[in-house]
């Protein structure tokens, strides 16, 4: 009997906000989309087509509303966030076969309150346009300009 084997990256996204105290004010967890360049990079680091270090970084953004009144739903051919407002570069970890991908959005203390809908990796190589790895949409969060807010996301191999 022949041995198949089924192969699929996959992430899933934990956001959390925090008040200027530290307290948790939400979390959501939110599985996400992989863009097709966003798979088209990872292989092309993983045959060597790329040899820089990539930088990753997780970006966020309003959301771009549709005539439904709805943020459009992520979907492999995006390219970018629809509306992004803020990043953060991220660090990573690597247990067995996932990676770990956090960033911060520290508190601004100042400026109006952020109505956030979407998110997404970015991945930057030397002398390449940043490529968005994947996205996610998710119910309006409101950031304020006293809040933090970490995303954390498992990627699975």
């Amino acid at each position: 009997m022949a041995a198949t084997e089924r192969q699929g990256m996959s992430g899933r996204l934990t956001l959390v906000l925090r008040d200027e105290q530290g307290r948790e004010v939400d979390r959501r967890v939110v599985d996400n989309e992989i863009t097709d360049e966003g798979r088209s990079m990872v292989a092309r680091l993983f045959t060597g087509i790329i040899q820089a270090a990539p930088r990753l970084f997780i970006a966020v953004g309003r959301g771009r509303k549709g005539p439904d009144g709805k943020t459009a739903e992520p979907a492999r051919s995006d390219k970018a966030l629809e509306d992004q407002v803020d990043r953060a570069q991220a660090t990573v970890s690597v247990t067995d076969t996932v990676a770990t991908v956090t960033a911060t959005l520290r508190a601004s203390g100042g400026g109006e309150a952020q109505a956030l809908e979407e998110a997404g990796i970015q991945i930057e190589v030397s002398g390449r346009e940043p490529v968005l790895y994947n996205r996610v949409v998710f119910p309006v969060v409101n950031k304020s300009a006293n809040m933090e807010m970490t995303l954390s996301w498992e990627v699975s191999f």
